[in-house]
């Protein structure tokens, strides 16, 4: 796969894209959000966004939450650098993903059984 880090590492050190050794995990069964949700959108919501991750602190206080999202300069959120992410049930509403097919099936969050 021919590509450049970007990250941290990259930045310090760049370099021009190459082949590298690389694999990939193609996605099964992958569902595409009727409208997709924007980083200004993100931005809008994000107070509501920021409540909902305190909620789930709140409840699984003492673990690791992985939340898609974090607060970037006490001013933005940014989605977390990740090749998997947890994305809590919770969002679904916030977000305005309710319609979404086949998100019905996530069960019951912890905002419903708190």
């Amino acid at each position: 796969m021919v590509w450049q880090s970007r990250g941290t590492s990259g930045r310090a050190h760049p370099t021009v894209p190459a082949a590298e050794p690389a694999w990939t995990a193609p996605l099964k069964d992958l569902t595409y959000l009727p409208i997709p949700v924007s980083r200004q959108d993100i931005q809008l919501l994000r107070t509501a966004v920021l409540g909902v991750e305190a909620h789930l602190e709140e409840i699984y206080s003492g673990t690791s939450l992985y939340f898609p999202f974090y607060e970037y300069g006490g001013r933005e959120l940014r989605a977390t650098q990740a090749y998997l992410a947890k994305f809590p049930a919770e969002l679904i509403p916030v977000l305005g993903l309710n319609q979404v097919p086949g998100l019905a099936a996530a069960g019951k969050t912890a905002l419903e059984n708190p």
